[in-house]
């Protein structure tokens, strides 16, 4: 028998196990977590205090952790391009001229280059776009029949269910996009003194490096503001650990009891300050999450997001309003991607868009000031192309947290 508080996870995961054909009975599921709970209350006891949260919270994440780390390993399937699997097939001819090590390269020369040569160096690489973009549209295709195949309308839909978003707050986003970012724009910082390349094609905006300051100037400055303005972290920033990488995320290290930062370590000093921030804010919204006795693993993927999100705009219209302003274009660059590739995967026929001509209505659309023709740049975008709607959750939390001020402020 599993313990009451953990019968949800043996119920979660053991369909999850039948279904991808792995050996597991139900007496052997039960066996590991059982293990898993004793393990996780044993380690508890042999924590520092104060932790982070109770034994029965702790003892869920452990055996949740436990579990999700079994599952993967027994059901990941590996392959070469030379031998996809069937629903593998075209991305595998895309790959093999596009490969994710060849967009990374095209990106950081073309964005390392000064902007007045970046549209040289395009035509330098002699990029063949068009075949590119015709085996991309056979990869949308693809995706999309993989979605069908598991019993989602689309890829859309496949991605709503994998983040944990839930459709009324999708359809909120998408019915009310228009109205979204018009107040996004109208909230922007001045920018009538920006250089003329701010809106060019092979130019990603960004407000935030055109500041002359922030308030910041380390990450012990963020962390002082932070626990300022939140005391219940004051007792928990010795448990905070920051280091660099290739992306910026938090994570909860269970075995330690304590909350890993990873900054991405190609941003500039800037960006990654503010990564921290972004970050910091998941790491109170645990606290918060954990002092209610609630478990925020359980809670919605798309919420985890949403909750930090609001945390973060709450302490910027405190610190800096230029900064909090800043945090508009951020969020139409989140809906520039998300709604291509939503134009992209609805389509019926894809067969007759120009990609670089709908990346570019789709961005003068979102940055109301620009006025662009064609643009080329989501070719390197590696979200767009190798991590389908990485993004989504952000822009449906943004677009939501939007409306309801929108709404607040009306009423």
């Amino acid at each position: 028998m599993v313990d009451d508080d953990l019968q949800h996870i043996f119920d979660e995961y053991f369909p999850q196990y039948i279904e991808e054909k792995v050996s597991m009975s139900d007496k052997q599921l039960e066996r590991m977590i059982g293990i898993a709970a004793h393990n996780a209350r044993v380690h508890y006891g042999t924590l520092p205090e104060p932790k982070s949260c109770s034994l029965e919270i702790y003892v869920q994440i452990w055996v949740r952790d436990t579990i999700s780390l079994d599952f993967t390993k027994k059901t990941i399937k590996s392959f070469t391009l030379s031998n996809p699997p069937p629903h593998w097939i075209k991305t595998a001819h895309f790959l093999k001229m596009y490969s994710e090590e060849s967009q990374t390269d095209f990106r950081e020369k073309i964005y390392n280059a000064p902007r007045k040569e970046r549209e040289s160096m395009w035509n330098n690489f002699k990029i063949p776009l068009d075949e590119i973009e015709k085996r991309f549209k056979n990869v949308i295709q693809e995706r999309n029949l993989q979605a069908n195949e598991e019993g989602f309308d689309s890829k859309i839909e496949w991605c709503l269910s994998r983040d944990q978003i839930p459709k009324q707050e999708y359809q909120n986003f998408i019915q009310n996009k228009d109205q979204i970012i018009t107040f996004c724009n109208n909230n922007l910082p001045d920018s009538s003194g920006f250089p003329d390349w701010f809106y060019i094609e092979f130019n990603t905006p960004c407000f935030k490096c055109q500041l002359p300051s922030i308030p910041f100037k380390t990450e012990k400055e963020i962390l002082d503001f932070i626990v300022q303005e939140y005391p219940i972290a004051r007792d928990y920033r010795e448990k905070i650990e920051m280091t660099k990488g290739n992306s910026s995320y938090m994570h909860y290290n269970i075995e330690r009891d304590i909350f890993g930062i990873k900054i991405d370590g190609t941003n500039n000093t800037r960006h990654a300050l503010l990564d921290f921030f972004h970050e910091l804010c998941h790491v109170v919204h645990y606290l918060d999450t954990f002092k209610k006795a609630i478990n925020p693993i359980e809670l919605l993927k798309y919420e985890r997001e949403k909750e930090a999100l609001r945390i973060e705009l709450l302490l910027l219209q405190k610190i800096s309003k230029p900064l909090y302003q800043t945090m508009f274009c951020e969020m139409l660059t989140c809906f520039l991607g998300n709604l291509f590739q939503i134009e992209l995967y609805k389509a019926s026929d894809n067969d007759r868009i120009n990609l670089s001509g709908l990346y570019a209505k789709m961005f003068n659309h979102c940055f109301k000031r620009a006025k662009q023709n064609t643009n080329r740049s989501w070719l390197l975008n590696g979200q767009i192309i190798f991590q389908s709607f990485y993004s989504l959750r952000h822009a449906v939390a943004y677009g939501n947290i939007i409306l309801e001020s929108m709404y607040n402020t009306d009423s």
